[in-house]
């Protein structure tokens, strides 16, 4: 019988302007704060919640789609 693995990655890090990282941030999944709002663990607690749902969303679809296509029809 088959095992698997579930991952979850957050990352919170200071980006400074100019900075690579800042051109390359994938909008699906990233999102730039102020530095104020980065002080509020509500705000903070807010876009950690709403991104990370919807790459739930996007995770559990795509194992569904192929759980489905992985079992026999009956």
């Amino acid at each position: 019988m088959a095992k698997y693995r579930v991952k979850v990655d957050v990352l919170i890090e200071e980006v400074v302007d100019g900075e690579s990282s800042i051109d390359n941030l994938d909008r699906a999944s990233g999102r730039l704060l102020a530095e104020k709002d980065a002080e509020s663990i509500d705000k903070v607690e807010r876009v950690v919640m709403e991104r990370s749902y919807a790459e739930i969303r996007r995770a559990l679809g795509e194992h569904f789609s192929f759980i489905s296509k992985k079992k026999p029809s009956r």
